[in-house]
């Protein structure tokens, strides 16, 4: 799960932890790094991104 994401050059969302390890690396983060997002929400339901698409 993530409690910090970031958006891609392409608009796209990945978990914080993962866009510093490829950043980190020298690699552009992309939503290839990390499919699957799962973002949880204030008391609310989690919600499952996928390659930068809710569902």
């Amino acid at each position: 799960m993530s409690l910090n994401s970031m958006v891609t050059s392409g608009g796209a969302e990945i978990g914080g932890t993962q866009a510093m390890q490829v950043a980190a690396g020298g690699i552009e983060p992309t939503t290839a790094v990390k499919p699957v997002l799962l973002e949880s929400g204030a008391g609310g339901p989690t919600e499952t991104v996928l390659r930068a698409g809710a569902s």
